[in-house]
């Protein structure tokens, strides 16, 4: 997540180049579907009762 913050400011110059947007929209897209991915995984599970 931290490379996906870091891509930000190519949003907020104007000086950035069309393709330099379009790469961080698509990283920035790729960390967030990853993240909700991994989210269930780091969830604790329910000991099994026996």
């Amino acid at each position: 997540m931290i490379s996906a913050l870091l891509g930000l400011p190519v949003f907020f110059t104007a000086a950035a180049p069309g393709w330099a947007r379009i790469s961080v929209a698509v990283l920035i897209t790729g960390a967030a579907i990853a993240f909700t991915r991994l989210a269930p995984a780091a969830r604790p599970t329910p000991a099994k009762q026996t």
